[in-house]
């Protein structure tokens, strides 16, 4: 069995600016530096998460994915504010808004919940919010009030060198193995998006 998920890969410009967000935040506050940060190659859009899937399966979903890749525009991501989840008082992660004003990305999720329920696998429980993930605590945190808007100051920097706009050419389906000293990522099938 594989764990899987369908996700958005992120380039390397792009890694780099939410890594330069990561370090404001512990400058900011130092003991961050001792959570699980996201690696830097993990970073990513996750659509939908499988969950444990089989080799059958897993081949199945990237043939699937490869129909819809076909037929969906490649979203272009903006990637603004850091967010504490749930809430600043008590994060147990922060994550980086990634929105898209065209509704690439939108269809494109909605496309795969309908492919992928129709394979029979589990509805989302949740509305999709696009973001990137980069810190998950070990116990819930108070966050210092300057620890957000230090990030979100990295994001705005960014901004203004047009390294936070991303037009995303490929959707990729992931296997994922739980480590020790955290997630390792690999890319099952990467398939290109129809463009615009």
């Amino acid at each position: 069995m594989h764990r899987v998920f369908v996700g958005l890969s992120l380039p390397g410009d792009t890694r780099e600016v939410l890594t330069g967000c990561r370090e404001s935040m512990c400058v900011a506050d130092p003991g961050l530096r001792a959570e699980r940060w996201v690696a830097p190659r993990n970073l990513h859009v996750r659509l939908a998460f499988l969950g444990a899937t089989s080799d059958e399966e897993l081949s199945l979903t990237a043939t699937c994915v490869e129909e819809i890749a076909a037929r969906c525009k490649r979203p272009t991501l903006t990637f603004s504010d850091a967010i504490a989840v749930p809430r600043p008082a008590r994060a147990s992660m922060i994550w980086v808004n990634a929105e898209d004003r065209t509704g690439a990305l939108a269809a494109l999720v909605a496309e795969l919940d309908r492919t992928l329920a129709s394979l029979g696998f589990q509805a989302r429980q949740r509305p999709f919010y696009g973001h990137v993930t980069l810190v998950r605590f070990r116990t819930p945190q108070a966050l210092q009030p300057d620890v957000l808007t230090a990030a979100s100051r990295t994001l705005t920097t960014a901004s203004a060198h047009d390294t936070t706009d991303v037009s995303v050419p490929q959707v990729t389906v992931f296997t994922s193995e739980l480590k020790p000293d955290g997630p390792m990522y690999a890319a099952y099938r990467s398939t290109t998006l129809a463009g615009d």
